[in-house]
């Protein structure tokens, strides 16, 4: 299952080849939406999102902030040209990315196979945006058992992510049963929200900083980072794979350089 909306379109460009000069032709290009959240009458938050799964986008940006904890606590949401506006049935006060949180750390309650997240991150090159635009964050959340629920992609790496736990509120999929892969980086607010909304695992292509790793390890959140060409790094929470040897040190070849051995950024990879 995928998102639907944000067609691409085709524009004229000048492109310069080295010993060959420049040509002219038509390339694809990605169209932004400026929108604004209303909540309860107030502007909450604006921004350029591409088009698509807008109401998705409020419904995971309010329970990423915890400003709503499921689709019952939404009376009414309207899309009017630039302004999406909810009305919620409850107020909950929410956080902002920078307030310390305290959480009730989740526990392995499910494993699965290293292979599976592997399988999942690898298939974030294929949505069809990226593919032909170069130009958008990937996020999908897939099941515990590898199967993948939904694709969005997005200008924004937020907005993406927002938009497939927007999907799992509005389906009323558990989210505590669900994985899910970015192709953006790992930062400390990257890794809120999918405490927030009780994700215990989360991957990516890209890295993760020490703020990510932080929050990951005080959550109880699986992070891992770097996955592909069949290897990643686990930041936190290990025991949630099945290969896990809990007689594994910390430290060790890892603190040696072995991370630089992953590959670094090239023009088929998403960032």
């Amino acid at each position: 299952m995928s998102e639907e909306g944000g067609r691409e379109r085709k524009l004229p460009i000048w492109r310069y080849d080295r010993g060959q000069g420049f040509s002219s032709l038509r390339d694809a290009v990605l169209p932004e939406r400026e929108l604004t959240l209303f909540l309860d009458g107030e502007e909450l938050a604006s921004g350029l999102l591409t088009e698509g799964n807008e109401e998705y986008w409020a419904l995971g940006h309010l329970a990423t902030r915890g400003l709503i904890e499921s689709r019952e606590d939404v009376a009414e949401m309207r899309l009017s040209e630039n302004i999406l506006s909810v009305r919620r049935t409850r107020a909950l006060a929410g956080v902002l990315p920078r307030e310390k949180v305290t959480f009730a750390p989740l526990s392995v309650t499910w494993r699965l196979s290293a292979e599976t997240v592997v399988a999942a991150v690898k298939t974030l090159s294929e949505a069809p945006l990226y593919r032909s635009t170069g130009c958008v964050h990937v996020a999908a959340l897939f099941s515990r058992d590898g199967e993948r629920l939904f694709v969005a992609e997005d200008v924004g790496r937020h907005n993406a992510v927002d938009k497939v736990v927007g999907w799992a509120v509005e389906k009323a999929h558990p989210l505590e049963e669900t994985l899910l892969a970015v192709s953006g980086r790992l930062p400390r607010d990257m890794v809120l929200k999918a405490a927030l909304v009780r994700i215990p695992l989360v991957a990516s292509v890209s890295a993760a900083t020490e703020a990510g790793i932080t929050t990951a390890d005080r959550a109880g959140i699986t992070l891992c980072g770097f996955v592909r060409g069949g290897r990643m790094n686990v930041y936190a929470m290990p025991e949630r794979f099945v290969e896990w040897n809990a007689e594994t040190p910390r430290g060790g070849p890892s603190e040696a350089g072995e991370a630089e051995d992953f590959p670094r950024f090239s023009s088929s990879s998403l960032c």
